[in-house]
This record gives C-alpha cells, sequence and structure tokens, in this order.
C-alpha cells in the first residue's frame, strides 16, 4: 500500500524530500532484469530538475529521514508529468548484498515539484501513483549432487551394456 504524510516531494535542496521503503526480501535468489520508479509530479514549479535517489539501509520502519547514510546514488532528471527511473543497477546491488528491504531517498536539486496527497485537504493518498516495477527471473535451477551421481551412475550402466553387447556380438 502506498501512503505519503502530506506530499511527495522532489524539491530544492532545502525543502520536501522523499524517503520510501520496499520489502524486496521475495527477489532473493533472483534475476533482475529491470526495475523502474515510476510517480507523477503535479504539484509546483514548471521545469525539468536533477533528483539524486539514493539507496539507505532499511528495515521496515520508515521515520524520518533527512539526509541518509548513502549506501549507492544515481542521478535522474524529473519533471512535472509522468516519471519513470531506471533504478536497476540500485535495486541488483541491495538484492545482490543480501538485503530484505530497499531504502530509496528522493532528493530534488533546483525546483519546487510535489504531489500532494493529504487525504484531510481531499486529495488521494495514491495521488502520486509511486510504483516500483521488477522484471525478474528465476535464477536457473543448478541441480544437486544426488542428481548428477544418478544420471552419471545411468550413463555408466548405458555404456557397460552396450559394451558387453558388442563383446557378446564379437565373441558369436
Amino acid at each position: 500500500e502506498t501512503e505519503f504524510a502530506h506530499l511527495f516531494g522532489v524539491e530544492d535542496t532545502s525543502y520536501s524530500r522523499t524517503a520510501m521503503q520496499v520489502d524486496i526480501s521475495g527477489l532473493a535468489g533472483k534475476t533482475i532484469l529491470g526495475a523502474s520508479l515510476d510517480f507523477r509530479i503535479l504539484d509546483g514549479s514548471p521545469g525539468t530538475q536533477t533528483v539524486t535517489a539514493t539507496t539507505f539501509a532499511a528495515n521496515g520502519s520508515l521515520g524520518h529521514v533527512w539526509t541518509p547514510t548513502a549506501i549507492q546514488s544515481q542521478n535522474y532528471s524529473v519533471s512535472n508529468g509522468i516519471n519513470s527511473l531506471d533504478v536497476t543497477g540500485l535495486l541488483q546491488q541491495r538484492v545482490s548484498a543480501g538485503a530484505n528491504w530497499l531504502g530509496l531517498h528522493l532528493q530534488g536539486s533546483s525546483l519546487y515539484e510535489w504531489t500532494y496527497t493529504y487525504a484531510g485537504d481531499g486529495y488521494s493518498d495514491d495521488r502520486a501513483e509511486v510504483r516500483l516495477n521488477v522484471n525478474y527471473e528465476d535464477a536457473a535451477a543448478v541441480p544437486e549432487p544426488t542428481s548428477i551421481a544418478m544420471w552419471g551412475l545411468g550413463a555408466l550402466g548405458m555404456m557397460i551394456s552396450v559394451r558387453k553387447r558388442r563383446q557378446s556380438k564379437l565373441t558369436a
């Protein structure tokens, strides 16, 4: 479920920022093919700005995070309307590190862009339509040692059987 206190903000460095956490434990052992963070900016200044997305250590309990301890960061261009950020590398790093949660912090650089989400003012808490879309596949299955041994014994048995048949034909 998506909820933001009052707004989803990516504003000038001294104003609002957005921090979020996503449970990624279900991606353990998966191959990440692609991931995007999609959202809508509906309010604030027109124009395009650089937004920094920073991953941070997360545990599922989100508090006030003004400047998180950065694990990895990436810059993106963001403007009013629909935005889609390719966060494949950020997500892959956290999955590879064995993290159960993806902590993601967004900070704008020069504009005041946000989407109000405060229900008390009549806005929908999902008005920004924030989504983390992940394209993944299961890791290739590695046969267990017993299966490999059984296959090997079966192949050896067939080779012995073929050899015995050839020998019996030669002696006959």
